[in-house]
């Protein structure tokens, strides 16, 4: 058995947080013979891998044989052979997507009674996954035609039928508001009716959060197919169904890892959202409201003690009204046999109504399955209520955030995962995590420590770039700005940004360490006529945005922290990357203000360990977006000066791909009209 983490994501051969129960495969041993001449070989993993990896190469258009790819797949082979952990560093360009996919695939996956069991690849986002899904599995019917793969994402990326149900039958009351187009919900409904998996990455155009929030339900909110009419065509199940069966499984990290945490608000809508006896829920009203008073009189993004004080009170309020609520439900499940058997309470039967005498999803009315959406968002509710209460300030921090949709949020979170973490990795079958920015000035043992991983049972690998970076481009730095923290800097970096971007003819990639800065450059950028179109975060899908600026060449795309990774558009799509500021961390995070202090109470530097190496993984990310291929060229123009005036400048620019640089514009204009007039 394997496990993998590809640029964030990871992959083991079985684990349950992925819902899958994989059955035995109807070709084992199909890899048995993956040398390209047919002939078997003595088990030699690594060369296995290699010989099978350029075999897939040679099915591929245009396709070549690589060292540094080569190297990555020996490396996984014998980690997964010899059952270790393995944390390898593979910068853009090696193709790490085939790299560890033909070593996992083709490695022995049986259990210990002869199953097959499935790879499990886990990414750091949605793009990963449709590449892989799309383009990389397909390349592996070079080995096996036979292969299956599947994707299985967060209950939430589903279109809901049953909600949807509610909605046509007037049930949902709130869908048409003025974060909602009419005629976007047009085409939701229309899509909705020819869907063949419900995956919201296939879903219209112009789909925002608030629309798709109306016809999709939370793992909190889902009763089980077994307890919802709709069930038996339920598209988070079909893709279940899809996993269970598949030989390579791919989804992402919080599914891998974090199946179980709280998705959402502390109080989730339908705990308020009750439609079966109204003294019960208007009490889980009026202590949503006494909870939502109390947070709202505390100072957002302060750390809180929800042991004591008024703010104790409202959760125990909020506990006692949620316990009845549930004492309701049960008395309606004994006079309506709905929610269990026999009186019996609905998780004793299990989260898919499993057991001899659950009730088939058929019987179940819209009614019923309200109840039991209440019923479960209410049990885990209790759950968190009293995990909130519980909690060791010592190894847990609680906050008080705003919510996406109004009002505040109370969120909890271990100081440290590195003991969650490091348990969840070191046991099991073998992993692999994999990633183009893994070091902090090229030493890999803070990532390892942060992990939670045994520094000495844990094989490293560290891959060198097949790019010549320092020919291929540039990285600008303007030491004539101000620094970003004075009021004057904003001017000069909104007058060079135009500049740079005239430069470039617009194919430029804007990263931004904050919404606000985000919209004052697009907004400013607009009220100047800039003759590039504007692409800006927000206004419709990730991957619809990606995919316009791939295609329309004059086109500038500014987006926040969440592009900063997983853009990819080789060519004179992106020929610049600009970067407003250092992306430091926020002082005023509650949960790194307690690692701060942790380390301050340890008398270790609070920068060095906790601000320093997250800016540097950041910014390596950042301008890992320009070189995506051997014929790219271009600029990493980043807008703080402080990256080459700085005494700890040295371990941001070591993270970086190594770029010639400069601190003149004029170069910058220059190294970008020569390459578009050679274009």
């Amino acid at each position: 058995m394997a496990g993998m983490w590809c640029d964030g994501a990871m992959a083991s051969r079985s684990d349950p947080a992925c819902d899958a129960q994989p059955t035995g495969s109807p070709h084992d041993g199909a890899f048995a013979a993956a040398r390209p001449d047919g002939a078997s070989t003595a088990h030699d993993p690594a060369a296995d891998a290699v010989a099978a990896l350029a075999r897939v190469v040679a099915g591929v258009a245009g396709g070549v044989r690589r060292r540094e790819q080569e190297r990555l797949a020996a490396a996984v082979a014998s980690a997964v052979d010899a059952g270790e952990t393995l944390v390898v560093e593979a910068p853009t360009g090696v193709g790490k997507s085939l790299g560890y996919l033909v070593p996992t695939v083709l490695a022995d996956r049986g259990d210990a009674d002869g199953a097959q069991r499935p790879v499990v690849v886990a990414t750091a986002t949605k793009a990963l996954q449709q590449q892989l899904v799309e383009t990389d599995l397909p390349r592996l019917a070079a080995l096996d035609h036979q292969l299956t793969w599947a994707t299985v994402k967060g209950r939430a990326n589903y279109l809901c039928r049953a909600r949807l149900d509610a909605i046509d039958r007037g049930e949902e009351q709130a869908l048409f508001t003025e974060r909602v187009d009419p005629a976007a919900w047009d085409r939701l409904r229309a899509w909705a009716e020819q869907t063949t998996d419900g995956d919201r990455a296939h879903a219209p155009a112009g789909v925002n959060d608030a629309l798709w929030a109306q016809v999709s339900v939370s793992a909190n909110e889902c009763p089980g197919a077994r307890r919802c009419p709709f069930g038996d065509v339920c598209h988070a199940e079909h893709a279940k169904a899809r996993a269970a069966a598949a030989d390579v499984v791919v989804t992402n990290q919080h599914v891998l890892l974090l199946d179980a945490a709280v998705e959402g608000a502390l109080l989730p809508p339908p705990a308020v959202r009750a439609t079966a006896g109204e003294e019960p829920a208007g009490r889980v009203a009026e202590a949503a409201e006494e909870l939502a008073g109390a947070l709202a009189q505390l100072p957002a993004g302060e750390r809180v003690t929800p042991a004591q004080g008024p703010l104790a009170a409202a959760l125990a309020t909020a506990e006692s009204a949620v316990s009845g609520l549930r004492q309701m439900l049960r008395g309606l499940a004994d006079d309506a046999d709905g929610l269990g058997r026999g009186g019996q309470p609905a998780e004793d039967c299990g989260r898919e109504g499993g057991g001899p005498d659950a009730q088939p999803a058929a019987s179940f009315d819209g009614e019923t399955t309200q109840r039991a959406i209440v019923d479960g968002a209410a049990r885990t509710l209790l759950a968190e209520l009293a995990e909130l209460r519980e909690h060791d300030p010592d190894e847990a921090v609680a906050w008080v955030e705003a919510g996406d949709a109004g009002g505040a949020v109370l969120r909890l979170a271990p100081i440290e995962v590195a003991g969650l973490l490091g348990g969840a990795l070191d046991t099991g079958p073998p992993v692999v995590l994999t990633s183009a920015t893994l070091s902090v000035g090229g030493d890999l043992s803070p990532t390892i420590a942060r992990w939670g991983l045994p520094p000495d049972a844990v094989a490293t690998e560290q891959i060198a770039s097949p790019f010549d970076h320092a020919r291929q481009g540039r990285l600008f730095v303007p030491k004539h700005l101000p620094d970003p923290r004075r009021p004057e800097w904003e001017d000069g970096a909104r007058e060079l940004t135009w500049r740079l971007l005239a430069a470039a003819g617009g194919r430029s990639l804007a990263l931004f360490t904050s919404w606000r800065r985000l919209h004052d450059t697009a907004d400013w950028l607009a009220q100047h006529h800039a003759p590039w179109t504007l692409l800006r975060q927000g206004e419709t899908a990730p991957h619809q945005l990606i995919a316009r600026f791939r295609d329309e060449e004059a086109s500038v795309l500014l987006a926040t922290m969440s592009f900063w990774e997983g853009v990819d558009a080789p060519g004179d799509a992106c020929l610049q990357v600009i970067i407003d500021k250092l992306p430091f961390p926020r002082r005023d995070d509650p949960l790194l203000a307690a690692r701060r202090e942790r380390a301050e109470a340890s008398e270790r530097s609070a920068f060095s360990e906790v601000d320093l190496p997250l800016a540097a993984v950041r910014l390596a990310q950042g301008a890992g977006r320009l070189i995506r291929s051997a014929d790219d060229a271009g600029v990493v123009a980043v807008l703080d000066p402080r990256l080459a005036t700085a005494g700890y400048r040295s371990v941001l620019l070591d993270s970086m791909p190594p770029l010639t640089r400069t601190v003149r514009v004029a170069d910058v204009e220059a190294f970008l009209a020569t390459h578009l007039a050679g274009a």
